[in-house]
């Protein structure tokens, strides 16, 4: 089944409720990695009246957004480490006791990843396969289920046949002869990125074209989840950890993506999780800080996100929009 222009957002999760046997087979559609602008701009312009002049990461933030990542992408995996115990590995270098070799690797796989996007001049093909490098190596775990044989890390998928649990979505592959291969998608999927101007715009496409190809023969989402913020980080504005971004709701809006090509559902989860950030790092009036931290933080955020895609106001609203940001400033919200 394709999207429809006429098929709306309740009538896609109204057709996910069905299961995999009752739905339409999806085969990989190459139009849907093609460019478009997945927010309005009427959306861009309610998200900025929010966070008007993003300024990015500060150092010492950098690590905090680090364990929440690590945390957050991981747990999206299954991973089971704690985020107190995900701080400490990563500080301190101390496994958690109670967790096993294959969760600490995984955490650990994307402090390397991220130190590696972190010094990334640019977004090319080079960086992707280098952060699913990163990511995919088991560093000699036995029996590892979310990693890959290391002759297969960083390098892309050919002959391999991909089944996708939840969807009916199946991916390209390539046989001889073939073209464009999944290499040349991927190229393009760089350069059609690299043509979006918008950092939020080039985030989201990464976010959701990378998993749609499934270069890999694993470790897909989590090379997005990496690569998908190089442009925020890039730009100074504030990328975007996935915590709060509950693993149902993903793996809809990933779902949509993949047997729609739609990204109403991903983008509902995308501007939660941006706004996530941007209230822990943003350096909002005093006043403003102190009402924002003594509100409940999931009914805050669900109201500033159908402010910015449904246009409902709501308290919360009112209070950014009624005050300026100035030079008073409490420290970033741990």
């Amino acid at each position: 089944m394709r999207l429809s222009k006429a098929m709306s957002k309740q009538q896609i999760i109204e057709i996910l409720k069905k299961s995999t046997d009752e739905r339409s087979v999806a085969r990989f559609n190459p139009s849907f990695l093609t460019p478009r602008q997945e927010m309005t701009s009427e959306e861009h312009a309610r998200l900025r009246s929010l966070i008007p002049t993003p300024v990015g990461l500060r150092k010492r933030e950098t690590f905090s957004f680090l364990v929440n990542l690590s945390y957050a992408s991981s747990r999206l995996e299954g991973n089971t480490y704690s985020e107190i115990d995900t701080r400490t590995l990563l500080e301190d270098n101390i496994p958690s006791a109670d967790n096993s070799a294959e969760e600490t690797k995984m955490i650990l796989n994307h402090k390397r990843a991220f130190d590696r996007l972190l010094k990334a001049e640019s977004l090319d093909k080079s960086l992707i396969l280098d952060l699913h490098r990163q990511l995919a190596d088991s560093q000699g775990v036995d029996s590892a289920q979310h990693f890959l044989e290391p002759e297969y890390c960083g390098v892309i998928r050919t002959f391999d046949e991909l089944y996708i649990g939840q969807t009916t979505y199946i991916p390209t592959v390539d046989y001889p002869g073939k073209k464009p291969t999944i290499s040349d998608h991927l190229d393009t999927i760089v350069a059609s990125a690299n043509t979006i101007s918008d950092p939020l715009e080039q985030s989201m496409y990464l976010f959701t074209r990378l998993p749609y190809l499934q270069a890999f023969r694993d470790c897909n989402k989590r090379t997005s989840r990496l690569a998908g913020n190089f442009p925020l980080i890039k730009s100074g504005d504030y990328p975007i950890s996935f915590m709060g971004f509950a693993k149902s709701e993903y793996n809809k809006g990933m779902i949509a993506f993949y047997e729609f090509g739609s990204t109403d559902l991903f983008k509902d989860g995308f501007v939660e999780a941006y706004l996530h950030s941007a209230l822990r790092f943003h350096p909002f009036d005093l006043a403003t800080t102190i009402y924002l931290q003594s509100q409940d933080k999931a009914e805050l955020l669900r109201g500033l996100r159908e402010y910015v895609v449904e246009n409902k106001g709501c308290e919360a609203v009112e209070k950014i929009l009624s005050h300026h940001m100035t030079d008073e400033t409490l420290e970033p919200r741990r």
